[in-house]
């Protein structure tokens, strides 16, 4: 009986006699409709799966000593058109005896659960192999842009060194192609991003105002560029905040609002909207085309650009797939409404958030007094190993005749010169050959000397996860590379003011 509750089920083979006894369990193991049964060792071993009766026939003719235990996994069938069951078979002599006593335990479900959290840990390492590579692959990509598109930027705004039309126009075509490439490479690192993180993205609370003012700030010049009025109507309650993941909010925004823009018509407006209601309603509506029944059940599919044939917008058809999952993974949803000749809309729903949002910064100290201060040429440190972009903001600072750049290749070295130098900004490369990011970070941070001195990481990953790290400890800010030279300019005069 306690065999059974076990769930163990037990036959006794005779070697003289060439029987098998089987109890009540090892019958009904395999369909035998008897408290017990005898049977031939033919018979027995007819009972298992072909492929496994010539081992368990060798086990049950081997010499076994008293003591000793032989284990096989081995299959069997409850009936002939049964399932196959994976039998966990012990064999053991009984003392004195010839007697063969195999004891046998069904591990067909331990085995697949076993199988399924295996393929699932593999599901995972794959997943995490995959996005790791997207991440380096995006990694490597973005360096050789920083200088592409950074240099070609210089050419476009180098006062001293006029382009002829016909240069310029190649220079466009150029930071075009590169802008496209760049978008891309997002794209795919956000989709790597999603597969690996599913529906776990990060929800803290995010103010929308601010959200939505970051968003037209960043694509004001691609308005500007299409003649496009850009309206905002977020009410009074935009101070509040919903529950979000902040790159992801970003994205959707972008994607939305950039669409809006770029699928318009000329002069057209994009009115951006938020409203509270059962959770915050932030809603994008376009003068575009529009979209028909039909084309709006196709909206979603990878790789579909609806309007490929008749627009000259360069896309992907990706960014609405990414902009639906990521809202989905927020615990949101997305809705479209369209009219051919009159517009879309777009309706992002996200949970309100019921508390303030927080800062990602950290509290640091108060600055410490700096030498540059005082009048002198504003001192900035870069700690960055590649020359080419220590090249690139080397020109940055040559444009600029108030500024000083002092340029280290190593964090050692960065650190040594950053604490007897005072400068007023520190720039630090996040993938240096002998620190780490925040090994270098900590060690500035920890020195009271440097301590208040605001730290920029400028690095080519662009994984949100490790931009959040960086400023959590302690980094001012993270700027991804290729940078973009108005905007990098404008960020280094407010920090230096």
């Amino acid at each position: 009986m306690a065999l059974e509750a076990a769930g163990l089920a037990v036959a006794e083979f005779d070697p003289a006699a060439g029987a098998v006894l089987l109890d009540s369990a090892c019958c009904d193991q395999f369909g035998i409709e008897r408290r017990s049964a005898t049977l031939t060792q033919s018979q027995w071993l007819d009972l298992f799966e072909p492929s496994d009766r010539l081992i368990l026939a060798t086990a049950m003719g081997t010499e076994l000593d008293d003591e000793a235990t032989e284990h096989l996994l081995i299959q069997a069938r409850r009936s002939a058109e049964g399932p196959i069951a994976t039998l966990d078979a012990s064999l053991r002599r009984l003392r004195g005896s010839n007697r063969l006593i195999i004891v046998l335990r069904d591990v067909t479900s331990e085995l697949s659960q076993q199988e399924m959290r295996h393929q699932k840990l593999a599901a995972e390492r794959a997943n995490q192999a995959k996005t790791d590579f997207m991440a380096q692959v995006s990694h490597e990509l973005r360096t050789p842009l920083n200088a592409i598109l950074g240099f070609a930027q210089m050419m476009a705004t180098d006062v001293n060194h006029p382009l002829h039309p016909a240069q310029r126009e190649r220079l466009e075509v150029l930071l075009n192609s590169g802008g496209r490439l760049l978008g891309l490479i997002d794209q795919l690192l956000q989709i790597g991003r999603i597969e690996h993180r599913g529906k776990a993205l990060e929800r803290i609370p995010i103010a929308v105002r601010d959200a939505i003012t970051h968003c037209v700030n960043e694509l004001h010049p691609m308005a500007m560029e299409r003649d496009i009025s850009v309206e905002l109507d977020i009410g009074t309650t935009a101070r509040s905040a919903v529950l979000a993941d902040s790159a992801a909010l970003a994205q959707v925004l972008s994607n939305l609002v950039s669409n809006a823009i770029k699928y318009n018509r000329p002069g057209g407006r994009v009115r951006i909207r938020y409203r509270e209601q059962l959770d915050g309603e932030l809603t994008v509506d376009d003068t575009g085309p529009g979209m028909s029944d039909s084309e709006l059940g196709h909206l979603f599919e990878p790789f579909n650009r609806l309007s490929a044939t008749t627009s000259k917008v360069h896309g992907t058809g990706l960014g609405l797939v990414i902009t639906r999952e990521l809202v989905q993974a927020m615990g949101g949803r997305l809705e479209v409404w369209s009219e051919k000749g009159r517009g879309s809309r777009f309706r992002v729903h996200l949970p309100l958030a019921a508390e303030s949002p927080a800062s990602h910064h950290p509290a640091n100290a108060e600055p410490v007094p700096s030498r540059w201060d005082t009048g002198e040429r504003a001192c900035v440190l870069y700690i960055e190993d590649d020359e080419v972009n220590a090249l690139l903001m080397q020109q940055i600072f040559d444009t600029q005749p108030d500024w000083e750049l002092i340029v280290e290749t190593t964090g050692a070295r960065g650190v040594d010169v950053a604490i007897h130098r005072l400068p007023a900004v520190i720039l630090l490369d996040m993938n240096l050959p002998d620190m780490r990011g925040d090994e270098i970070l900590k060690a500035l941070k920890g020195h009271p000397a440097t301590k208040g001195i605001p730290c920029v990481a400028v690095s080519a990953d662009a994984m949100p996860e490790h931009v959040r790290r960086a400023l959590d400890q302690g980094a001012h800010d993270y700027w991804t590379k290729p940078l973009d030279l108005r905007k990098t300019i404008g960020m280094l005069k407010k920090l230096l003011s």
